[in-house]
């Protein structure tokens, strides 16, 4: 019998709210999910619904969405055939700018081709996609929901990957429905303050974090906002909610919803949340801020008015809630508390012990990692590959970074190029020195992928 839905992303912050909420509804649903080099796909998920104080299991399927056939077995892929009537393609890389990796078209687009593939080979007619509001590119004004391609251009490769994702999903001739959300910037849950993801404005959270106090007041200016500039902000319990209703709910299928907010939440207002919130860790320089705040600048000074007469009618009883001074203080202290990262998937200091060394050999590089299990270490090539000491030294190259991004290093689904550009990792020295620091760390992430634990 065909009563399970097929739900894409379970693994990221809106897929996961949307698992959870399918299932305390009583729906059926089956999940996507991919092992880490740490955790296989049923622990990930059991860790999953644990913080989202779940009891309920879904069936969970081993894939990936980079490969055709979403990486399934031939037995799931029968099973998917026999017991799925829809699919809600929730999977998405955020990445601002692509890189080596093909990220984020080989995720946003050859993912969403993937999946329309697996629908046709499966017999299933009905496709929910999440998309983004920003397919609307540069464009200001009022979006209509209806607007699509309108030959605009756009601010980084996440939103034109997206309107490319619509696109193959508006023109598969395989499909009698589809509907598209488009939700504006999600942030944490409104009640609690969790998130999964530091990604979005987060990233812009965790810089002011990275500062003294009297330098995060440079935030607002290096981004050329003042404080009566708006940002457009959904908590992602409301999208979830917004969305399930929206998609069960029949006679709704075959549009597109702004899950958007008419209140957008000033800059002035979060900066104001932030400074209530964020601690005073070390000062790391100010031309990092700068390279970092670059890929941001032209995204956040866009104005839009995204109009959301679809979403409104159809689910009139769910109008997105006000993110007012208690809900932003409740958003910025989750974050900060946790040091703007998730609980590792691996042992980060287990590892770093399996490379320490002993002795006296010139250290050319201090490495410091904040966040869970972080902490301080110097690096230096060696004969048989980069050595690790714990603790930092005289070095004239430094390199910062927090857990979370160098185990994303380390499982190479971020390349260090890109995380320096992004400004994930900050990398500070001479300028003749550069490359050769980039050199020592790639021999480093090597090694740390090679450590041999106890597990």
């Amino acid at each position: 019998m065909r009563d399970y839905e097929f739900l894409t992303g379970a693994t990221g912050l809106l897929g996961s709210y949307l698992m959870r909420d399918a299932l305390r509804s009583g729906r059926k649903v089956a999940v996507l999910a991919r092992g880490t080099r740490w955790m296989g796909p049923q622990e990930r998920i059991a860790t999953i619904l644990e913080r989202l104080d779940t009891d309920q299991v879904p069936v969970i399927l081993e894939g990936n969405l980079n490969e055709p056939h979403l990486g399934l077995s031939e037995e799931s892929r029968r099973w998917v055939a026999d017991h799925c009537e829809k699919v809600v393609h929730c999977a998405a890389a955020l990445q601002f700018v692509a890189d080596g990796s093909g990220e984020p078209y080989r995720t946003n687009v050859d993912g969403t081709r993937h999946t329309l593939r697996l629908c046709q080979s499966s017999g299933i007619k009905e496709l929910h996609l999440v998309s983004t509001a920003y397919v609307s590119g540069s464009r200001t004004g009022t979006i209509l929901e209806d607007d699509f391609d309108l030959g605009q251009s756009f601010s980084n490769d996440y939103e034109r990957s997206k309107l490319l994702s619509e696109h193959l999903v508006r023109t598969d001739p395989n499909l009698e429905s589809w509907t598209i959300y488009r939700p504006s910037v999600i942030v944490g849950d409104y009640e609690t303050g969790f998130t999964s993801s530091y990604t979005g404005v987060y990233s812009l959270l965790r810089l002011a974090w990275l500062f003294s106090e009297q330098d995060g007041a440079r935030v607002l200016g290096t981004l050329g906002l003042d404080s009566g500039d708006r940002l457009n902000l959904v908590p992602v319990n409301w999208v979830s909610a917004a969305l399930r209703r929206l998609l069960e709910r029949g006679q709704n299928h075959g549009q597109t919803y702004h899950l958007t907010s008419p209140h957008p939440t000033s800059a002035g207002a979060l900066y104001e949340a932030a400074t209530r919130a964020l601690a005073r860790p070390p000062q790391v320089p100010a031309a990092a801020l700068d390279e970092a705040l670059r890929l941001y600048r032209p995204y956040l000074n866009e104005h839009p008015h995204f109009d959301s007469t679809h979403t409104e009618r159809d689910a009139p009883e769910l109008p997105c809630p006000v993110l007012d001074e208690e809900a932003l203080d409740r958003l910025v202290r989750y974050a900060s508390e946790r040091g703007f990262e998730l609980p590792p998937e691996w042992n980060l200091r287990t590892r770093m012990e399996a490379l320490r060394r002993e002795g006296i050999e010139e250290r050319t590089m201090t490495l410091e990692v904040k966040g869970p299990e972080g902490g301080a270490w110097s690096l230096a090539p060696g004969e048989q590959g980069v050595a690790v000491y714990a603790g930092t030294a005289e070095t004239a190259s430094r390199a910062f970074c927090n857990s979370a991004t160098l185990e994303e290093l380390v499982a190479r689904k971020l390349n260090l190029e890109g995380a320096i550009y992004s400004g994930l990792l900050v990398l500070e020295g001479p300028p003749a020195s550069m490359d050769k620091s980039v050199g020592l760390l790639e021999g480093f992430l090597d090694e740390l992928r090679e450590a041999r634990i106890d597990r």
